[in-house]
């Protein structure tokens, strides 16, 4: 008897599962997090088939992309913070000249 109700149970898991990943998890984050872009709360189906971006490409067909269009960035992959990274390791990778 519990060996049945544990198979149905897993077996209306499996199969709900499916149903249930695509659909979107925004609006079950905090605020902080639901400002996220696309291509982080999509579901596995958005960043196989990249659904994220062809929602960009069809965006930039219609009109122009200008960087308030554009998805916001990390601060941690933003151009200022990556070249400051670079240049605090090129610089402390170099070594001393020899005279």
């Amino acid at each position: 008897m519990v060996v049945a109700s544990v198979f149905k149970a897993g077996l209306v898991l499996q199969t709900t599962m499916p149903w249930q990943e695509p659909q979107g998890k925004r609006r079950l984050l905090k605020l902080p997090y639901r400002a996220y872009p696309p291509e982080v709360l999509g579901s596995i189906w958005d960043q196989i088939s990249l659904w994220w971006l062809i929602l960009l490409f069809f965006e930039g067909f219609r009109s122009l992309l200008t960087t308030d269009v554009l998805y916001h960035v990390d601060a941690d992959l933003t151009a200022r913070y990556l070249e400051a990274k670079f240049t605090h390791n090129w610089k402390s990778s170099e070594s001393p000249s020899r005279e």
